[in-house]
């Protein structure tokens, strides 16, 4: 094989004219004997002309098997499969034949020509670049750039682009990155394209692209001879199986073309790819319950006269990082971002500038959950051929991106490589592929594990809220707040028909959460991750109950120092919601009942909660709440909801964290009372079976 790689190289660099001066002297004068291959020719042309390299192919592949020392028709045929998804990888074997009987006076319209143009060196490095021959790739650029004229800047850094990327190329297969790649499985994949897969924070929405004959329309696109995309999606179940793909809906999908590209972190908002008569552009569709909305064209601060063909949101559902065209990019495609105004509306957008954007193209950007880590695809100098995934972080420090990286080979190949979407913990990716492993069709969705990669330290946060009487409460919401500074960091709303929320929250905070819904009680949590290095998925479903008399609301984001009973400011959130919730009934009367672990006396624990729940009343005394409307008790550590020690004796400080907690019990809503009673805890075995 080295022999062979030796023998070429020299023909590159010093024999081209040789062969083009042997060709000549033995050309056919007139090639085709028949009439009828003739107009075959012809008609090839036609369609080669049109770049409809489908329809061109065939055709120039009968002819050659009949005249197959035709460098003309070996450099044609090369071509057009280096333009059709599943035959570029035969391309090579033409284009080199082809290039070893090159003439610079090549006659492109003539039907007597048998030669190859300089330019089929060109294709020829871009076919052996594909298949990975990075040496002859470099050896067939190298030849082409003697044929390429001095002022024509542009294409001779187009050349040495393409060589820097077989370098590239080099360095990266010979140190592969450790990466399981799975295909995802006959239901989601067919035999026919999937890709451009999208991904909720929780896992369990899985949107994408497909070209099918099941397609709305059933039409096919002249340009490449296969269906119109149309987007489907699939769910996964507890033990981690995907549901076999359905379309997304027609009010999605249409007899044209639509296209995933974005999907926010709860998978309640999906961003879209239209083709607007070459004007490609950006949508947007809410999830309305179990539906899907019409997806609406986003504003023209998104949307321009150039191209946009790709977006997505960071996980505060705050910044969009989108694909663009328009004026004022570095070149080609850029990523530019907007920031949502609090009208609601997006800014003017904003390009994200060096090093993400180069004077090549961007594009495909997916921000990670972190909200700082980026993933896009770029086809310039740090690619090893075609489109390839690079990852930067965003300092704020510097207030810059960082370095962006090559994430490496496998994953990574010398063809187009787009739409990498990694889970939440980042140890994780969903994209498609040509080359996957057990591959069901032309392009698969593969999910990939990364063994040495470390774990993202955030917390997903999800579940679903419902009400006890079945269904999810009109009006639902989930507040999450800043316990320490008291800000807001979001509000957010579950799907109107399940319930399901998704909610990422960053390390480095104690928040309090709370469920709310109109004329129910809210519910109360806490959950604190200001020391936590690890990621976590955090399960909370909530059953939210109706404002009545006996009802409780069980609180832990008040805060006091051990052994005290003055309030911490990190309380003044959760009781503010209280002082709200009051002023909003203003006949609602409460019982504040303290609870302690079981750490101290007996006593001091008593004397503590009693403390503490006067603490309490007297906070909402002071913001407008009437005394008369509040009660206070105290029952120190007799009445535990968790243990407060391991069976060694050890304290368990998540039980005990649990024990500590205040209760309100509503008393009466309208003036009137009711006779509360008490559930009675029965001992397992002397329940009533």
């Amino acid at each position: 094989m080295q022999k062979i790689q030796k023998i070429v190289i020299v023909l590159f660099v010093a024999g081209f004219a040789l062969f083009a001066t042997l060709h000549e002297a033995s050309a056919i004068k007139f090639p085709w004997k028949r009439n009828a291959d003739k107009q075959k020719y012809m008609e090839a042309d036609l369609h080669f002309g049109e770049e409809n390299y489908g329809a061109a192919l065939p055709l120039y592949l009968e002819l050659y098997q009949r005249d197959s020392s035709n460098a003309n028709l070996a450099y044609k045929i090369g071509l057009s499969m280096l333009n059709i998804q599943n035959r570029k990888h035969d391309a090579e074997a033409y284009l080199l034949k082809a290039s070893g009987r090159v003439n610079n006076n090549y006659r492109e319209a003539s039907l007597k020509e048998r030669n190859a143009p300089p330019i089929a060196y060109y294709y020829y490095g871009q076919a052996a670049h594909l298949n990975m021959h990075f040496d002859l790739a470099i050896q067939a650029f190298e030849a082409y750039k003697a044929f390429v004229p001095e002022a024509d800047t542009r294409l001779k850094a187009d050349v040495d682009l393409r060589i820097t990327q077989c370098n590239n190329g080099k360095i990266l297969t010979a140190s592969p990155v450790n990466v399981v790649i799975e295909n995802i499985g006959k239901g989601i994949n067919s035999e026919f394209p999937e890709y451009a897969p999208v991904l909720s924070a929780d896992e369990r929405t899985l949107i994408f692209t497909t070209r099918r004959p099941t397609n709305t329309g059933g039409q096919v696109d002249p340009r490449d001879g296969m269906y119109f995309e149309d987007i489907y999606q699939s769910t996964r179940d507890e033990e981690g199986k995907w549901s076999a793909a359905t379309p997304i809906g027609n009010n999605i999908n249409t007899a044209g073309h639509e296209a995933t590209i974005g999907l926010s972190v709860d998978g309640q908002q999906l961003f879209i790819y239209k083709d607007d008569q070459g004007d490609g552009n950006v949508y947007s569709s809410n999830q309305m319950g179990s539906n899907w909305a019409a997806p609406m064209k986003m504003t023209e601060s998104i949307n321009s006269k150039g191209w946009e063909p790709s977006a997505c949101v960071s996980p505060d559902g705050n910044t969009l990082y989108f694909t663009s065209t328009r004026e004022g990019g570095l070149g080609g495609r850029d990523i530019w971002k907007a920031v949502k105004l609090p009208n609601g509306q997006w800014s003017k957008p904003l390009n994200v500038g060096a090093p993400i954007n180069t004077p090549y193209d961007e594009d495909a950007p997916s921000i990670q959950a972190d909200g700082v880590t980026l993933y896009y695809a770029s086809n310039g100098a740090k690619s090893m051929g075609g489109f390839d995934i690079l990852v930067s972080s965003f300092s704020e420090e510097t207030a810059t991106w960082l370095d962006p990286m090559n994430i490496g080979y496998p994953v990574n190949t010398t063809d187009d490589d787009l739409y990498y979407i990694p889970t939440a913990d980042n140890a994780h990716a969903y994209y498609s592929s040509a080359e996957s492993p057990n591959g069901v069709g032309e392009k698969d969705i593969c999910f990939l594990t990364f063994p040495d990669r470390q774990q993202k330290t955030l917390t997903v946060l999800s579940g679903e809220i419902t009400s006890i009487f079945g269904g999810v409460p009109q009006g639902t919401s989930i507040t999450v707040t800043d316990v320490e500074t008291g800000e807001l960091v979001g509000t957010y709303q579950p799907n109107s028909a399940t319930g399901r929320y998704v909610i990422i929250l960053p390390p480095g905070k104690n928040y309090s959460i709370s469920y709310e819904a109109e004329d129910f009680l809210y519910q109360s949590d806490n959950i604190n991750i200001t020391d936590s290095t690890d990621y976590q998925m955090i399960n909370r479903p909530v059953e939210l109950e109706p404002l009545k008399v006996g009802q409780k609301i069980v609180v832990r984001n008040i805060f006091f120092d051990s052994g005290k009973s003055v309030l911490k400011p990190e309380s003044k959130a959760e009781l503010d919601k209280l002082v709200t919730l009051m002023k909003k009934y203003p006949k609602l009367v409460i019982e504040i009942a303290g609870h302690t672990d079981a750490s101290g006396s007996d006593e001091l624990n008593q004397r503590l909660s009693e403390q503490r729940a006067i603490s309490v009343a007297n906070y909402l005394i002071e913001n407008g709440i009437e005394k008369e409307r509040l009660k206070t008790i105290g029952f120190g550590e007799k009445k535990p909801i968790a243990i407060n020690n391991n069976p060694n004796g050890t304290p368990n400080k998540q039980g005990m964290a649990l024990n500590r907690r205040f209760e309100f019990t509503i008393l009466s809503i309208d003036g009137k009372f009711a006779d509360i009673v008490q559930p009675i805890d029965v001992p397992e075995k002397l329940k009533n079976k």
